[in-house]
């Protein structure tokens, strides 16, 4: 009895999660858009990277999102952004099974992570 009590609520609760996690991107964007700093910018775009890769439904949103906070962190000279930026590319890459490019990504951010910290 209490195994299709649980599938029941497993397939009802469901698309309400789905709805709660579109909802996080939604916010982000709003606040993004309301953003006036970079640097603010920077970590909203890595944040919606995340989101996006969480949902597992759209890598290509996810990438522009990552490619647009590095663009935005190297024109600040945002080095902490730059380097949040390339962490959020190597997970994208990783999600597409490009295990080089992530390595690359992450081999840079370190890089600059380690000159930060001198």
């Amino acid at each position: 009895m209490r195994k299709p009590l649980a599938f029941a609520l497993i397939v009802i609760t469901l698309p309400m999660w789905s709805f709660c996690q579109q909802s996080a991107i939604d916010s982000l964007k709003q606040i993004l858009f309301s953003s006036k700093a970079d640097t603010e910018k920077v970590v909203l775009l890595c944040k919606c990277c995340d989101e996006y890769l969480y949902l597992g439904s759209n890598n290509d949103s996810a990438n522009a999102c990552a490619e647009r906070a590095l663009h935005l962190a190297k024109a600040a000279n945002f080095q902490k952004g730059i380097a949040k930026s390339l962490i959020s590319m190597a997970k994208v890459s990783r999600r597409k099974d490009d295990y080089a490019t992530a390595v690359q990504h992450t081999l840079e951010a370190l890089k600059i992570a380690e000159r930060m910290a001198d």
